[in-house]
């Protein structure tokens, strides 16, 4: 028996995409494979995007439909698959017959095939012609969107996408699948709108999270909290919405301090120390289970731990000029105080009050928590991790 062919072409009917009898002979091939060839050339230089795409797809296809029919051994193995491949269900009865359908019925199932192959242009050609038969057929569209985005055919993408979230605007899935490429494609409020009506509509987790997903990565933790808060209260025992919302509310810590780099942030003042907290108990409530979770509560804790550990330093306070100077009066003012005291001089009694002020301010201000060094040296502290980060980014 000969080997069907690697990439499963039986998913495309060349027969009726060439417009020829399936036992014609390979003269009348060739001629109706040149004939479709030549029709769709003089497209490829359109100016308009999907017909110029559309040619070049039927070029393509094309060009494999020559390489199976006029082959003898591929085409009987193509022929033997194509045999083999279901006869579409009638939406009728939902039994496999062979009377005729509703428009775009049979190319949608063509279309279909092609896409369970992972055959995506064929997926879309046939989708493309099947709402062309039938302008309300939803699956279609949908088809051909989910194609157009496996092919980063984004134009495509956003035509076919809207009119299947037109035609069927209850289905979830479909609008949060949708909307989330509008967003990401500048379509934001759109497409946002799209994901949010999904999210209420959906019985499941999964547009929720496909919305707080993209507010998140859009830069808005703390409004992908608030959406994943609502997903917990509809799904209290969801452990997938536990686990994003732990990580929403580490993003939405991490956030927090004013001071933000790249890869870095600096704690700078107890309010965002207490906020940071508030939200990692917040987030270790929840248990998390997913490693990913784990880990970024794990991070998070640590490095709150680590801003409220004690440090020595001779930086006493923001300045580092006054600081110096109480670093060095002290001492000059104990020995100088003690010197005019000795010897009967009342400023002497000045001076050594001035020095013992000066090691009481250096006692109290000598261990501060990491935090308020960094408040203290906040500026200094982020230059150096803005440049070790650009060192880092090229490679040193």
């Amino acid at each position: 028996m000969t080997t069907p062919p690697e990439n499963d072409t039986a998913s495309v009917d060349y027969y009726a995409l060439f417009e020829v009898a399936p036992d014609a002979d390979t003269a009348t091939l060739s001629a109706a494979i040149d004939a479709f060839t030549l029709k769709w050339q003089k497209f490829v230089g359109s100016r308009k995007k999907e017909l110029k795409r559309r040619a070049e797809d039927n070029l393509e296809l094309a060009s494999e439909g020559k390489r199976v029919l006029l082959d003898p051994a591929s085409r009987a193995a193509y022929d033997e698959q194509r045999t083999r491949r279901p006869v579409p269900e009638t939406a009728g009865n939902g039994t496999s017959e062979t009377a005729p359908s509703a428009p775009g019925q049979e190319t949608m199932a063509r279309a279909m095939d092609a896409f369970r192959n992972e055959d995506y242009k064929a997926a879309r050609f046939f989708a493309t012609r099947a709402v062309e038969q039938d302008p309300d057929l939803a699956r279609g569209w949908y088809t051909l969107f989910t194609s157009c985005v496996l092919l980063d055919d984004a134009d495509g993408a956003e035509v076919a996408g809207t009119n299947a979230a037109r035609l069927e605007p209850d289905n979830p899935e479909w609008l949060a699948t949708v909307g989330g490429f509008l967003a990401d494609h500048g379509h934001e409020e759109r497409g946002v709108g799209m994901m949010i009506k999904g999210a209420e509509l959906d019985p499941t987790p999964y547009a929720g999270l496909v919305l707080a997903e993209h507010q998140k990565l859009s830069g808005s933790p703390a409004t992908a909290a608030r959406t994943l808060r609502l997903l917990r209260q509809r799904h209290p025992d969801n452990r997938d919405v536990k686990d994003e919302l732990v990580l929403a509310l580490v993003d939405q810590g991490e956030t927090v301090p004013d001071i933000q780099g790249a890869t870095f942030y600096l704690i700078t003042a107890t309010e965002e120390l207490l906020r940071m907290r508030g939200l990692a108990q917040e987030a270790r409530r929840f248990g998390p289970r997913k490693r990913e979770a784990r880990e970024a509560l794990h991070r998070l804790e640590s490095n709150l731990e680590a801003a409220e550990e004690q440090t020595f330093t001779f930086r006493l306070f923001e300045s580092d000029q006054a600081s110096t100077f109480v670093w060095w009066a002290t001492p000059i003012l104990l020995v100088i105080g003690f010197l005019f005291a000795v010897n009967g001089y009342g400023i002497g009694i000045v001076a050594l009050l001035l020095g013992a002020a000066g090691v009481w301010t250096i006692w109290a201000r000598c261990r501060p928590a990491r935090w308020e060094l960094n408040s203290r040296m906040r500026y200094e502290r982020a230059d150096q991790l803005r440049l070790s980060e650009q060192l880092r980014s090229q490679g040193f």
